[in-house]
């Protein structure tokens, strides 16, 4: 269960001191008669990428119910039983060595005055691996892998590991994503992540990043941030009033570049009908829409296209369902896409992939990219147009997209049938998922500074939004 609060303008939001909050928890049917009358609660820790447990929740009817004094991702489980593993890191003549940085399993340590260490993992999550860090040639060792069944609250020693220089071709190099470039919003304060990952994604904690300006009057809140237990490192950049600006970030040995520029507006005609759209050109090269993309398709081709007759303003723009988005073509999951679909000449419908790059030209992070649901810090807003959202819900428009809250619309769509308006932005891709069932798009909604990632059904209306090729 996650739980966000946030306020008027998009800052977070927390339980006040000594103030608690009731989550209730639905128990599954089929563990209803197993379910015990107790059981631990769990709170995800971001900074250090781990569970954990802070009180209990109390069985009750159907449900788990249980206090918390703080909001974040909970979860009430029965902990996988513990098991030690412990042993010793030598060089090739025998000796012990000191302070070597380890991951056993999900948990990192560091090995003692002989070479030694142990720690309590779960017992359950094979296999077990004992990695070496090296922090200074960005590369991870594989010491040792367990895979056997281990018996809960049991210690397993491992004997002396051998140390090799080059792990025994089993070395593997750290990556490291940081942003080419970003959006210029002079005067404002943008976050910048920077991830560190091994060859299997799996983010590395604790590795120093450094900042420096290198041009532009900005500041830093920080000279120098770790990564967390994501393998994520932040740092806020307040953007002065000069341009160009640039910033040095230093991970290892190597040093990259952060450039930040302005967006840039234009204009583009639809010669299919004559309508004016708005565009914005980012600073990665994408030329987007900047409005909903209102073509109406001749009646002949019988397709689904609508304005929403409870608010028909143009500026809205239509809604389409996914194949007359499409044009009859399938899916497609590359960049460009190559599918114009419904788009004016020169123009196409961004693929999911697509939609990804310009995430990160806004600033999100490389996990929260690949995840469905909510993701990022205040994208969502600064996507959002300045008006036209319900209960206070418009944006800042800072990234002159301008996304409208048209809603949505259901198949044979009556008066009853719109959804969403003021609400709900609704965009298409043109990207199937693995079932093929749905369709990625993208939503922002009045109640979040977020911009969320789902299937949608292919049947609906939804806007649209085409990129040039």
């Amino acid at each position: 269960l996650n739980v966000e609060l946030s306020g008027d303008n998009g800052e977070a939001l927390q339980l006040g001191t000594g103030q608690v909050s009731t989550l209730t928890f639905s128990i599954p049917t089929n563990q209803l008669n197993s379910a015990p009358n107790t059981i631990p609660l769990w709170y995800f820790d971001e900074v250090a990428g781990l569970w954990k447990e802070e009180g209990t929740a109390t069985k009750q009817g159907t449900n788990y119910v249980g206090m918390v004094y703080h909001f974040t991702t909970w979860n009430c489980d029965q902990p996988h039983p513990p098991c030690t593993i412990s042993g010793c890191i030598e060089d090739e003549a025998g000796n012990g060595l000191e302070n070597l940085n380890l991951q056993v399993g999900q948990l990192y340590v560091v090995t003692d005055a002989d070479g030694c260490f142990s720690v309590s993992v779960p017992s359950q999550l094979l296999p077990i691996r004992v990695i070496h860090l090296d922090y200074n040639q960005m590369v991870s060792c594989v010491l040792y892998s367990l895979s056997n069944v281990i018996t809960p609250n049991a210690t397993y020693n491992t004997g002396s590991l051998p140390y090799l220089t080059n792990c025994g071709g089993l070395q593997s190099s750290w990556q490291v994503y940081v942003p080419s470039v970003i959006i210029l919003e002079l005067d404002s304060t943008e976050v910048i992540s920077v991830m560190v990952t091994d060859s299997n994604q799996q983010g590395i904690v604790g590795v120093e990043v450094g900042y420096n300006i290198m041009t532009g009057d900005g500041s830093l809140n920080s000279n120098q941030e770790n990564t967390d237990g994501g393998g994520i490192a932040t740092v806020e950049w307040t953007f002065g009033s000069s341009v160009p600006q640039s910033l040095n970030v230093v991970v290892g040995s190597q040093t990259y570049v952060v450039e930040a520029r302005q967006i840039v507006m234009g204009t583009m005609v639809d010669s299919r009908d004559g309508t004016v759209y708005e565009t914005v050109t980012y600073p990665n090269g994408q030329k987007w829409m900047a409005e909903n993309l209102r073509y109406d398709i001749p009646s002949v081709l019988d397709p689904f296209d609508a304005i929403n007759p409870n608010r028909p303003n143009m500026k809205d723009g239509r809604l389409y369902d996914w194949n007359t988005v499409m044009g009859g073509a399938n899916t497609s999951n590359t960049i460009p896409s190559g599918i114009q679909g419904i788009c004016p000449n020169g123009w196409h419908l961004p693929s999911d992939l697509e939609w990804m790059e310009l995430e990160k030209n806004l600033g999100m992070n490389l996990i929260d990219i690949k995840n469905l649901g909510d993701r990022g810090s205040y994208q969502g807003m600064k996507m959002k147009s300045v008006n036209g959202w319900n209960n206070q819900g418009n944006g800042t428009d800072s990234y002159g997209f301008n996304a409208l809250p048209a809603g949505t619309s259901h198949p044979n769509a009556g008066l009853g049938m719109y959804s969403g308006l003021g609400d709900l932005a609704q965009f298409w891709s043109s990207t199937k998922s693995q079932s093929g069932f749905f369709v990625y798009s993208r939503s922002l909604s009045k109640g979040s500074v977020k911009l969320k990632r789902e299937y949608y059904i292919k049947n609906r209306g939804c806007s649209c939004r085409c990129l040039e090729n």
